[in-house]
């Protein structure tokens, strides 16, 4: 336990229950935290007002303003907080609803071990961005600007009465914000699911059709947000063209089922930070657009130089604060890091992510990453030292393969 006050996480629990304020005080009674408790939305944004909060916890369910809407209000005037909604029922549309401002959900009864790991995961966001300006834009965030073109499809497929979630799952699968939403949802501990899901197929079948329909329909999480016109260089067309390329690649060639989920929902969500950008700040990130394609660096090692950190960053601190699960996490934040650092004869996912990324930028014309522009000869140089020459003879085939089938299917 820490004994510097300083390092100690603010939480604030509000529940109209004093038995269950009680229970969680008694909980969490060590320095890692300091706790408040309020038994109404009201009480709880007057707390607010007097002091900084690192976490909010709010039941569902409760009189005058419940707690959708008192997260709401947290979102609004205390992004850079930790949003989680705690509930013990709770139907299609007021979960949809939630999605919007809870980052993750418990749930009511909850087991004293989700509680503490849920703070112990928040507790990592401050060592992840030091910057508490950026915290808040990207807390702020209730979604991710979506591919215009898969969002009238997916309204399409969700309006067929012949519609299926195979249908449903390929369209969201190839979009990194609506993936990102629901590997969210269905990893929750809302969900009671006893182990991470990174397969969007699976967790379409547990979310259930009807609360996709109302993230598009009712919520509008699932919305194709118009880019600003300062950031035209950035497509999420292109941004989902290689997500989808690297994904196919890792499915592909990783033997190991689990490493092999964790790797292609990484691929697919390895720029999201990039998004963030797009949707917090493209005012702040044009001028870096513009630098990277002005000077021919890569985008990450621009961003590098005028933030003090990446979009990779960014999107790790984005997926950590939404509870994805860690094997997808560190292989976002680590896929523009040389594979010497990251080792593994046989790919692991983090690894396996990385040599996608640059197997696909060199082999598909189609799918290459708009903003990396790392040299052909450097990418030789980098898989051929860190990558053992049997499976980088077999990735590169693969990567062959999977441009050759797109040039088909896309003349």
């Amino acid at each position: 336990m820490s004994s510097d006050p300083d390092a100690a996480q603010t939480v604030l629990f509000v529940d109209d229950e004093p038995r269950v304020l009680r229970a969680l005080r008694r909980l969490l009674r060590d320095d890692r935290w300091r706790v408040h408790t309020a038994s109404s939305g009201a009480a709880a944004m007057a707390l607010l007002h007097t002091r900084d909060v690192d976490v909010v916890v709010s039941d569902f369910r409760m009189p005058d303003m419940d707690g959708v809407g008192l997260l709401e209000r947290v979102r609004d005037d205390h992004p850079a907080a930790v949003r989680v909604m705690l509930s013990g029922e709770i139907d299609d549309v007021h979960l949809a609803r939630s999605t919007a401002v809870a980052h993750q959900w418990l749930t009511k009864p909850c087991e004293p071990e989700r509680i503490v790991g849920m703070l112990e995961r928040a507790g990592t966001l401050r060592e992840m961005l030091e910057r508490e300006e950026v915290r808040a834009l990207i807390g702020g965030l209730g979604g991710l600007p979506t591919s215009p073109n898969l969002w009238s499809r997916l309204q399409q497929a969700l309006a067929d009465p012949d519609g299926t979630v195979d249908d449903v799952a390929l369209i969201v699968a190839g979009d990194a914000g609506m993936s990102a939403k629901v590997l969210q949802l269905v990893n929750s501990a809302f969900m009671g699911l006893p182990r991470a899901v990174s397969s969007i197929r699976e967790a379409i079948v547990y979310i259930g059709m009807e609360t996709v329909r109302m993230l598009v329909v009712s919520v509008e999480v699932f919305r194709a947000f118009p880019l600003d016109p300062r950031i035209a260089s950035l497509s999420i067309d292109a941004l989902s063209a290689h997500g989808q390329a690297c994904a196919q690649l890792v499915r592909s060639q990783l033997y190991d089922p689990i490493a092999r989920e964790h790797a292609a929902a990484a691929a697919m969500l390895q720029d999201v930070g990039q998004l963030v950008h797009a949707s917090c700040d493209p005012g702040g990130y044009a001028p870096v657009l513009e630098e990277a394609v002005e000077s021919g660096r890569s985008l990450h090692d621009v961003e590098r130089a005028r933030f003090g950190f990446t979009h990779a960053d960014v999107g790790a601190y984005l997926l950590t604060l939404w509870g994805l699960p860690p094997a997808i996490v560190a292989a976002v934040r680590r896929h523009h890091e040389p594979l010497g650092r990251l080792g593994h004869a046989e790919p692991g996912a983090t690894s396996a992510v990385r040599i996608s990324h640059l197997l696909v930028h060199t082999h598909n014309r189609r799918a290459g990453d708009p903003g990396d522009r790392s040299a052909p000869a450097a990418i030789d140089i980098e898989l051929a030292e860190a990558v053992p020459p049997d499976v980088l003879e077999r990735w590169t085939a693969g990567a062959v393969r999977g441009a050759a089938a797109e040039e088909v299917q896309c003349p």
